[in-house]
């Protein structure tokens, strides 16, 4: 098929990431570090990302705070769907901001990074921390 063997001592499975931000430039980076990770990532706009998840859902979301379309709005609407509410959300955020974080993890977000304090290195750490975390048991 053409495609490279991915390290499988990396990680158990290959995971279909949403990267949710309306920063075009850390869009593409997350999505390239998450790829090279052995992850299919996908920018997914912030007033498309509830339509998408109708029709798709990803293992992961990473989701902004501060974008156009509030993130703790789409997280919000996320977590009161139960079609999409075990999807487990990472929320990014460039501000401490300390009501943002509380608010968002009180509506079931994962927990969040600091882009600003955080290295894309960092990012696929967190993410597959996450994943497994989220795994299924196996039998």
């Amino acid at each position: 098929s053409g495609l490279p063997a991915l390290d499988s001592c990396k990680l158990k499975q290959m995971a279909n990431i949403f990267v949710v931000d309306d920063d075009a430039l850390l869009s593409d980076i997350y999505q390239k570090k998450l790829t090279d990770g052995g992850h299919k990532a996908e920018v997914v706009a912030d007033r498309d990302v509830v339509a998408t998840l109708k029709n798709k859902k990803p293992d992961l979301i990473l989701l902004d705070i501060l974008m156009p379309v509030n993130g703790l709005d789409i997280l919000r609407e996320i977590k009161g769907d139960p079609e999409t509410s075990q999807i487990p959300v990472l929320l990014l955020t460039n501000v401490a901001e300390e009501a943002s974080i509380e608010r968002g993890l009180k509506y079931g977000a994962d927990g969040y990074l600091l882009k600003s304090e955080m290295t894309p290195d960092q990012l696929l750490e967190r993410v597959n921390a996450s994943l497994e975390k989220n795994a299924p048991p196996t039998p």
